[in-house]
């Protein structure tokens, strides 16, 4: 629980007063789903010069790259298993 607190302060500094995810994702290094979902997107469609485009973008907030790779590996999962067993979406 203290350690939440911690956080929840250094967010709120953070942010200068107000408590907003964007800042906390700032503050974290971690990347908003929609961006990674959008280089899985480039690398599917094989253009090279709109992912390493994607890649400048999530790089500019300076990311924990360990997370950003598990939720690549966490959004391909899914995507596998909506292709091999659609019932799974369900639910």
């Amino acid at each position: 629980m203290r350690d939440a607190l911690s956080l929840t302060d250094q967010a709120i500094a953070y942010g200068s007063g107000h408590l907003q995810e964007v800042d906390v994702r700032d503050m974290l290094g971690t990347v908003d789903r929609g961006r990674v979902l959008e280089l899985v997107t480039r690398v599917a469609e094989g253009d090279a010069a709109a992912v390493l485009t994607c890649v400048a973008g999530i790089a500019e907030h300076a990311p924990d790259y360990g997370s950003t790779l598990e939720e690549i590996i966490s959004l391909l999962h899914q995507l596998t298993l909506a292709q091999m067993v659609p019932a799974s979406l369900s639910g």
